[in-house]
């Protein structure tokens, strides 16, 4: 049977070709380990030298293992420029994962642009909502998700999640966000082809009118609507608005028989056939 060696990593060196700030020529600015064709291969920001002179094993034929050990010590001997420790370009103090990365601003906004890219992709999107749909229609998540809620529950008063609930209400920017983001969605021609479709859809429509039949609804319904349109900043907001919509002049169009200005909303009430009538 035929096995596949362990003793095929490597150590090696990338030097550098001119003085700099951080090292002189001939001085090693990059330690890595790895087999094959890495040595060679890309390394993020860092550059690959392209002459082999300057690439070069410094210990070979070794175990991963030893290969990590050894590609540690040395790393250790030249220091990292980003610690301010030595002259070496390397983020993490070798071995095994990414012990001691050290992320500069420029990789954490070159990375966060690339995320943001890659998640307005739309196969992405796609993926990211079948996974989700599929997660939270498996059991054990819905009753973790159930779990969690009753410890924060228990853990909080109704006034304090009350609380927590009209500061994010009242978050201008918050709110802002959730606007544009629902103008969006409703405008989708997919979301609208879906919204129809359940709109015209026999089982949605019946239980939508065995819903508004329902008495204990009704009185709900009533009871918030009253207890929302009571409050101040609510009386407020809808005032504003209702002063902004009339003072817009946008709103307003003349009235093809008295040829006076009127609401948009007012027109076929007070206007119109009315005053067709009217003049006649």
């Amino acid at each position: 049977m035929n096995t596949i060696p362990s003793d095929i990593y490597y150590v090696y060196y990338y030097l550098r070709t001119q003085d700099s700030s951080t090292g002189k020529k001939g001085t090693p600015y990059y330690v890595g380990k790895g087999k094959g064709g890495r040595i060679t291969r890309s390394h993020g920001t860092t550059a690959v030298p392209k002459d082999t002179i300057n690439r070069f094993k410094i210990a070979d034929c070794l175990s991963e293992e030893a290969a990590h050990q050894i590609e540690k010590v040395h790393i250790a001997m030249w220091g990292r420029v980003d610690l301010g420790t030595g002259i070496l370009r390397n983020r993490t103090n070798g071995g095994e994962g990414s012990s001691g990365y050290k992320w500069s601003e420029e990789d954490v906004k070159k990375r966060s642009e690339k995320l943001k890219k890659t998640l307005q992709r739309p196969e992405v999107k796609l993926k990211r909502s079948i996974a989700m749909k599929e997660a939270q229609s498996r059991l054990e998540v819905n009753i973790k998700r159930s779990q969690s809620l009753k410890i924060f529950n228990s853990n909080t008063s109704s006034t304090e999640r009350s609380a927590r609930q009209r500061i994010v209400q009242n978050n201008l920017e918050t709110n802002t966000k959730r606007s544009q983001s629902l103008k969006i969605t409703n405008s989708n021609p997919d979301v609208i082809a879906r919204r129809r479709a359940a709109q015209l859809n026999p089982e949605v429509a019946e239980k939508r009118a065995a819903l508004e039949a329902n008495s204990l609804y009704k009185s709900m319904k009533s009871e918030r609507a009253r207890e929302s349109g009571s409050k101040p900043e609510v009386k407020e907001r809808s005032r504003a608005a209702r002063q902004a919509y009339l003072s817009n002049p946008n709103n307003r169009i003349p009235c093809e028989y008295c040829n006076k200005p009127c609401l948009k909303s007012d027109y076929v009430k007070n206007h119109g056939k009315s005053c067709k009538l009217k003049c006649q």
